[in-house]
């Protein structure tokens, strides 16, 4: 399942799910309100079959100047991701011809590997139409991938292979979120990926951190079993969501007992805030 929400200027807001149905075809609903349970089928929903084991990943710009920028991205049966705008319209395969260089060489991820996007805020936000781009992550052979997605090519690679850099597991689920715009900061200001630790029996969640206002760009780690790591509890087998707000959401099993939990980023104090419980509870009027 995945969710991105368009929010910007004088637009009409548009918030789109995307979710596969016990067919494995690729669903589309979409509103533009969220407190409104009429929600409405989009034109791509139900044309596509994805494998059923696949993760989703969908992205909307936040941007005036591109109002219908949306795509979905799924791992196809050979691997490779493919994008689909919101529209349907089958936009290109993620292989080795999206590398903008000799210096990026474009991976085909493992079966089955999370996949996540971190949207860069936009330079010259009122002064000068840039292009939407994003940051791209995902796992292989225990190593995390970024790239940077930009005008249906890849622009730039790391993989973080060093000594100090963190191990992830093939099966770790990925998300994350930026932060920092604002008219004076060239680009983005800061990135958080968080991944879950499913073959480590306490469970939990690990982080990679960067910021280029307090470290100038070095990426630095907390490790799930840190005595301060914000996320102890979280369940082995929980899945982990993040939205551009700075909200992560995850499974906490404690003793059996078992939560949807939310936290919030304290830009301020680099550090989260445990906001309780999710309420599931869906009413019957």
């Amino acid at each position: 399942m995945s969710a991105s929400y368009y929010a910007c200027s004088s637009n009409t807001p548009n918030l789109t799910l995307y979710f596969l149905d016990s067919s494995s075809r690729l669903r589309q609903l979409h509103t533009a309100n969220p407190d409104d349970s009429d929600w409405t089928t989009g034109p791509l929903d139900s044309i596509t079959n994805v494998p059923d084991a696949t993760h989703l990943a969908s992205y909307s710009c936040q941007h005036p100047s591109y109002p219908d920028y949306s795509d979905i991205w799924y791992q196809d049966s050979n691997g490779y991701y493919q994008i689909i705008d919101a529209f349907g319209r089958s936009k290109t395969k993620v292989d080795s011809t999206l590398g903008s260089s000799r210096d990026v060489t474009v991976l085909k991820p493992p079966q089955n590997s999370s996949l996540a996007f971190v949207p860069h805020y936009i330079y010259d936000y009122n002064q000068t139409t840039k292009d939407p781009w994003l940051s791209v992550f995902f796992v292989n052979d225990d190593v995390l991938w970024e790239y940077h997605y930009k005008n249906n090519q890849m622009t730039f690679s790391k993989h973080f292979d060093k000594p100090n850099d963190p191990s992830l597991p093939p099966s770790a689920n990925i998300a994350g979120f930026s932060w920092g715009y604002n008219q004076d900061l060239p680009n983005v200001g800061g990135m958080q990926v968080l991944y879950t630790m499913p073959d480590d029996d306490t469970g939990g969640i690990s982080m990679c951190k960067l910021n280029k206002i307090s470290d100038e760009g070095t990426w630095q780690y907390t490790n799930a079993k840190f005595t301060n790591n914000p996320f102890k509890g979280v369940a082995r087998y929980s899945s982990v969501a993040a939205t551009e707000a700075g909200r992560v959401y995850a499974v906490v099993d404690d003793a059996g007992k078992v939560e949807l939990r939310e936290w919030e980023y304290v830009q301020d104090e680099d550090t989260y805030r445990s906001l309780g419980t999710v309420n599931t509870e869906v009413s019957q009027g």
